[in-house]
């Protein structure tokens, strides 16, 4: 809700959103010359708080439900229901919004009124990312995978060598633009000029990043001792310590293979060789020798009069085997780190 909301700015990132939300509203009541007596509250809003939350709202008149989930909205409305509190619930929905009053025992109650279709929830992307605990979360995050190295990425390398003019063209494409963006087209250009054979190494690359180095700066981010910002255990409930793999774990192989193939139909549709060769690695992390790299790389390419015109930026389709392989050994591989059956 970035693009609509006024309480958060960017060096609130980190912060428990309660806090936050208290001090900036304290000082909307300032500029105004207002009063008003506000108290954060940072903890969940479920049945693990119920004691907390059953004190706040006996003591309450009403209650203004301003909640992201269906769940919190429920356990309140409960809890409103129990103590015979009015509700006022709101909420958005994309460019939709709604208020409900809830009356105890008078009007219908929020987990009555309810529409079916709209009850559950869109994950969140910090559990697509970080901590998914159902087979729907590791499905979903194999398909955006999918998306990104198949779809976006060979889009982004064909308008990258659409602008390319000369060697200053590079620089001026990549003035203003993340080092990652160039050190993508690098690794990519790389690719092209070694051909098809060297498909599997990138998707072995590919393997280690998604499922090896992610994983060890997720754990380095969050060491198993560690607490949250209410000082419990970080790793409980749907949070899932994760398992390590390796490129011999039984699905990553498969998971390889597959990538493989859809490189090749990306950027090497006419070819159907494989051979293995190992990419040089790209460490560098000077912007100015990355942009020289690929001004060098781009030209070597061109001399060879190689051409994009038969690079294909795949869309995802459901009856496609080749793409149905990817996204399953990926979710495969992710159940298994994170122990989902």
């Amino acid at each position: 809700n970035l693009n609509r909301q006024f309480l958060f700015r960017k060096a609130d990132v980190g912060r428990n959103k309660a806090q936050v939300a208290a001090e900036r509203v304290l000082e909307f009541f300032k500029r105004t010359k207002g009063e008003a007596n506000i108290t954060a509250i940072p903890k969940r809003v479920d049945a693990a708080s119920k004691n907390q939350f059953d004190e706040i709202i006996a003591s309450s008149d009403c209650v203004f439900s301003c909640l992201d989930n269906v769940a919190a909205r429920r356990f309140v409305d409960g809890l409103c229901l129990e103590h015979c509190k009015p509700l006022i619930d709101t909420g958005t929905l994309g460019a939709r919004g709604s208020v409900q009053v809830v009356l105890p025992h008078l009007t219908e109650t929020y987990s009555d009124a309810a529409d079916p279709e709209d009850a559950e929830d869109p994950i969140a992307l910090c559990t697509l990312k970080q901590h998914p605990y159902r087979a729907d979360h590791v499905v979903l995050w194999a398909k955006e995978c999918f998306e990104e190295q198949f779809t976006r990425r060979p889009e982004r390398l064909r308008r990258f060598l659409a602008a390319y003019g000369d060697a200053g063209s590079v620089r001026r494409y990549f003035r203003g633009r993340a080092l990652s963006e160039a050190l993508e087209a690098l690794e990519d250009v790389r690719l092209l000029l070694s051909g098809v054979k060297s498909c599997t190494a990138w998707a072995r690359s590919l393997f280690e990043e998604l499922f090896v180095h992610r994983i060890e700066a997720l754990k380095l981010a969050h060491p198993k001792d560690s607490v949250d910002e209410n000082d419990e255990p970080y790793w409980t409930g749907s949070r899932i310590w994760p398992r390590e793999v390796d490129t011999e774990f039984p699905a990553a192989q498969d998971f390889i293979a597959a990538a493989a193939r859809l490189r090749r139909m990306s950027l090497f549709p006419d070819s159907a060789s494989e051979e293995d060769q190992i990419l040089e690695p790209l460490i560098s992390n000077d912007n100015e020798n990355v942009i020289a790299a690929l001004e060098l790389e781009v030209a070597r390419l061109v001399n060879r009069k190689s051409t994009l015109s038969g690079t294909t930026s795949l869309s995802f389709e459901k009856d496609d085997d080749e793409h149905l392989a990817f996204v399953t050994t990926g979710a495969n591989v992710r159940a298994a780190i994170f122990g989902i059956p």
